[in-house]
């Protein structure tokens, strides 16, 4: 579709500023993009519609699909005719929630009032939305509650008391580290309950509601699509609003007037920019506008979809053929339709409620949608301390070896030395040549010492890879993986002390491990996952994995000790030393 094009579009589960409505728990902004030479033709289409199915009614609406199979089966039939009329979905599903600990996040990290922070955690959209999943998951529903209402009616008092609340909450159910962080913001709580006040917001009352991001997301998707050439937008139309309509059209306002901008967001397919291929942005009343009324009936439809698996409700039939025309809007990226703003749980849920039994699978497994990546365990910012994760259950092969790291390579290439191991099979596959890398010099030396010097391609090297070397150690497994695809650890002859592994799980685990590095400084975080620690004039550190537990070691490049907690791993470190306790 690259004709001059209407978008219209409808919410369904308003409720304000209420985070907290148990009934609505989502909220939903969906719309169709229609080219303006077919708007007359997909408005009697709905027309239609109406005067067959609901003629008592004035306008068309979800409610009269939604309460029996007959009902969804037509609703189908709706689709797919919009569809044919050349309609494109458009749509975006907010978890309240998960807004909700999204807000924590913004609220009580925030760099210009937390000096623990960096202003480098502002673009950090990775470990935001971690941490807006942990808490979540870990957080007792009426902490979460608490902040939503205080978040609700701002004010130093109400904030004072829920950062108190989520701070001893994520001490004992997650860790001390993200406590302390929390914390940070106490000195500037007046300024930062000044700053929530929505009399203090460009953007009016909305800002304290769902509608906004929602409102943004949508926008976004349409100047994307716009950006790209898929359409050519000449105005967005939304339903009527009586209580934000002056806030939207400021939203509006504020993004068309802007200078034009384009800013990547980490881990999406949308960017973050100006609103400068959307040229009107207008609201009206549904009754007078079919294809508004066609959107409540999308909305609404997705709505109903995605709170079956909320609500551990199995889908009938016709919510299942419902699913499949509306749903694949979330995991289209080329180019993105959709935009889901929701926890990883919720995700899962959908994929196993939905997705994957349409396709055949029973095993889920979370992919990457147009806005949202979860986060892995290997990569996490501020994992759970002390949580005993079921290894038989994890699909991943895990191996944890001390640095440094030994690795041979070509003196004038470069390149790590390949070895063409014969062919072994590992997990049902047959492979040959390995990458091989040691956990002493000594191992190194002692197989590079079994080839002669005419055998090899070039003079070889025994290089060693600490910290600092990881980036580069990385880039030459990446280089090495075009041709083979096992890394074994410390062959030999002894067939025990091999440890065979998946090189592109290597790669990508040691990516995780260094852009969780990369974060940690960049946002601050390192100030409260990582100690220092006097022992009788020798200094030491301890740090938070992404484990959840801890590791102790003698800096720069000693052995690392490992503890449940930090002071067991510190225990470990001054035993595994021969150190004096202080």
């Amino acid at each position: 579709m690259s004709d001059q094009t209407i978008i219209y579009c409808d919410e369904s589960g308003n409720s304000g500023a209420n985070y907290l409505d148990c009934e609505q728990p989502l909220y939903v902004l969906a719309g169709w993009a229609v080219a303006k030479d077919a708007v007359v033709n997909a408005s009697v289409l709905v027309e239609r519609i109406r005067q067959v199915f609901c003629p008592q009614r004035k306008e068309l609406k979800a409610a009269a699909f939604l309460n029996n199979e007959q009902g969804k089966t037509r609703a189908a039939e709706f689709i797919r005719e919009l569809g044919s009329a050349g309609c494109v979905p458009l749509i975006v599903v907010a978890e309240k929630r998960y807004v909700v600990t999204g807000k924590i996040v913004e609220t009580f990290l925030d760099p210009a009032f937390n000096k623990k922070l960096h202003n480098g955690f502002t673009t950090d959209i990775l470990t935001k939305r971690e941490l807006a999943n942990t808490f979540l998951t870990r957080l007792p529903p009426e902490v979460i509650d608490h902040f939503a209402q205080a978040y609700r009616n701002p004010s130093s008092e109400a904030f004072l008391s829920s950062v108190n609340d989520i701070a001893t909450a994520a001490k004992s159910l997650v860790n001390p580290e993200l406590a302390a962080c929390i914390e940070g913001c106490l000195p500037e709580i007046r300024t930062i309950a000044e700053s929530e006040d929505p009399r203090m917001s460009a953007i009016g009352k909305i800002s304290q509601s769902v509608n906004a991001p929602a409102l943004m997301a949508f926008f976004l998707l349409v100047q994307n699509l716009a950006r790209l050439g898929a359409i050519e937008p000449l105005k967005v139309v939304h339903d009527e609003q009586s209580v934000f309509e002056k806030d939207m059209q400021e939203i509006f306002r504020l993004h068309r007037e802007a200078k034009d901008f384009v800013v990547e967001i980490p881990n999406s397919y949308v960017p973050y920019s100006s609103f400068s291929h959307i040229p009107k942005f207008e609201l009206a009343r549904s009754v007078d506008c079919q294809m508004i009324q066609a959107a409540d009936v999308l909305a609404g439809t997705v709505n109903h979809l995605m709170k079956l698996p909320l609500a551990g409700h199995k889908p009938s039939p016709g919510d299942m053929e419902l699913a499949g025309l509306t749903l694949p809007s979330f995991f289209l990226t080329e180019p993105p339709i959709g935009w889901l703003i929701a926890s990883e749980n919720l995700q899962n849920e959908l994929l196993k409620t939905f997705i994957l039994p349409s396709v055949g699978q029973e095993q889920v497994v979370v992919g990457k949608t147009s806005q949202s990546h979860p986060v892995s365990n290997d990569t996490a910012m501020f994992p759970v301390v002390g949580e005993k994760r079921d290894q038989t259950k994890s699909t991943r092969q895990t191996y944890r070896w001390d640095l440094p790291v030994y690795g041979i390579l070509g003196e004038k290439s470069g390149a790590l030395m390949l070895v063409n191991a014969g062919n072994f099979e590992l997990e049902g596959t047959t492979y040959g040549g390995v990458l091989p890398l040691f956990t002493s010099r000594e191992k190194a030396i002692a197989l590079l010492s079994m080839w002669p010097t005419d055998e090899l391609t070039e003079p070889q090297g025994v290089m060693e890879f600490g910290p600092k070397e990881l980036p580069h150690l990385v880039n030459l497994l990446k280089q090495a993986s075009e041709a083979v695809k096992i890394l074994v650890i410390d062959p030999g002859p002894n067939e025990e002390d091999k440890k065979f592994l998946a090189l592109e799980g290597v790669i990508a685990g040691m990516g995780g491990m260094l852009s969780r590095i990369e974060r940690l400084f960049s946002s601050g975080f390192d100030k409260v996952m990582i100690q220092r620690h006097d022992i009788c004039g020798i200094q030491a550190m301890t740090m938070l994995t992404s484990k959840g537990d801890y590791g102790a070691l003698l800096p720069p490049n000693g052995r690392i000790y490992w503890g449940e907690t930090r002071h067991l791993a510190l225990e470990a470190l001054i035993a595994g030393e021969g150190l004096r306790s202080p």
